[in-house]
């Protein structure tokens, strides 16, 4: 498979566990001393049910830039080679490349 399907399949993952996750995260962040019950009643009685969505949008394009970018480094190395597997090496170094170049950690400010 090319590393462009693999990186299609990593993104479409993404905005799909995005989705279905997201109004979890909305939830939590109104509720103050209310059960998740009310919360979610609060924010589709003052929003409606795309509330419970409100923002996803950007959430959504990061989740599919790096898990796309994430599948299709972690796969590309499998073309280069003969064989159908990875050494253990090269799938750590594949899978630290994918990581850096897709969520890239800020330096530490301690």
């Amino acid at each position: 498979m090319s590393s462009v399907i693999h990186a299609a399949a990593g993104a479409a993952g993404g905005i799909t566990a995005m989705t279905v996750t997201y109004t979890r995260a909305a939830v939590e962040t109104n509720k103050t001393n209310k059960s998740t019950i009310q919360a979610v009643f609060e924010i589709i009685q003052k929003e409606g049910l795309l509330g419970l969505y409100a923002g996803v949008s950007s959430s959504l394009l990061g989740i599919a830039v790096t898990n796309g970018t994430r599948e299709a480094i972690l796969r590309w190395p499998t073309r280069k080679t003969k064989s159908k597997a990875l050494s253990t090496i090269e799938s750590m170094l594949s899978g630290l490349v994918a990581g850096l170049s897709s969520f890239p950690t800020p330096p530490s400010k301690d």
